[in-house]
């Protein structure tokens, strides 16, 4: 059986026409008014020009961060490999994916773009899974989503060790919305999504968000939360805006991910206020990474 080959999709498919346009009528339909590309204010406003504007240009250095393998180099350059989860393995092939040879508990996700993952604990069903990942890798997040920089990437299972911090749906989520190193807010999530709270830096509530279904909860303050506050301003230093995602285990923080269009522009924060506040803290900049002078690779 010759296995199916999955490869990056073409970086200047679905420009200007499609990409720009249905990004501009998702942001009016969202937000109820058009979409000021000239003068950008509010975080929206911001995060949408900049789908929009990797979707005319491309950003090379931004797809090679998002993608969930590649990014591993520009982690362990900025804040060694202690601090990435072992991998396991990874591959082009799903049918390659050597089971037999896996620990019973182990990560499994795709590179390339987001809700791409499983929890794996003692048996699954092997037919299954791989029909899963074979979706997972005929997903095309420029097309559905407006996210043009995971257009670029090599698709590829990656399958990493499973991450434990006690919690009975997998570890929580700490997520670091940065701008150039400064971290505005902290927001925890877990596997099933069904928590959101969001925290200041001294881990003081900040009411509102959005997900307002998501039951209401309190997490207390990881223990190794000022570690994890300098990681993520190293990873995020020259990039106007990432959110940068991290594990708090008992004896050490583990990387999760760079995401440069959280929920790929469609969260709707309550209060208003928090539209404004993360928009003056982005000082926003269309060029491609590459191109900042502020920005280490």
């Amino acid at each position: 059986m010759t296995a199916p080959r999955f490869e990056a999709a073409n970086p200047t498919s679905h420009r200007h026409s499609a990409g720009e346009k249905q990004l501009k009528e998702r942001f009016q339909k969202i937000h109820g008014h058009a979409l000021d590309t000239s003068s950008p204010q509010s975080f929206s406003e911001k995060l949408f020009c900049r789908m929009i504007a990797v979707s005319r240009a491309g950003d090379r250095v931004m797809s090679e961060l998002s993608d969930k393998f590649r990014v591993r180099n520009y982690v362990e350059r900025h804040i060694g490999g202690a601090h990435l989860a072992k991998l396991l393995w990874h591959g082009t092939d799903v049918h390659a994916v050597p089971f037999e040879t896996l620990p019973e508990k182990y990560m499994i996700k795709a590179n390339h773009g987001s809700a791409m993952n499983r929890l794996v604990r003692g048996e699954i069903d092997r037919v299954s899974v791989v029909k899963e990942m074979e979706r997972w890798m005929n997903a095309d997040f420029a097309s559905q989503h407006g996210e043009h920089h995971y257009n670029a990437i090599l698709r590829q299972i990656v399958i990493e060790e499973m991450l434990d911090d006690g919690e009975e749906d997998g570890p929580l989520d700490y997520r670091f919305w940065c701008f150039d190193g400064k971290i505005e807010t902290i927001q925890v999530d877990n596997n099933t999504h069904s928590i959101n709270p969001f925290y200041d830096t001294d881990w003081k509530r900040i009411p509102g968000g959005y997900r307002p279904e998501t039951r209401e909860v309190e997490i207390d303050r990881p223990a190794n939360f000022e570690e994890m506050k300098v990681l993520a301003s190293l990873l995020s230093r020259g990039i106007d805006f990432v959110r940068v995602d991290l594990y708090s285990l008992k004896e050490r923080v583990v990387f999760g991910e760079l995401t440069f269009t959280p929920t790929a522009g469609v969260a709707i924060f309550k209060p208003s206020s928090w539209e404004t506040r993360l928009g003056n803290a982005w000082r926003f900049d269309d060029r491609p990474l590459e191109f900042r002078e502020s920005f280490r690779s």
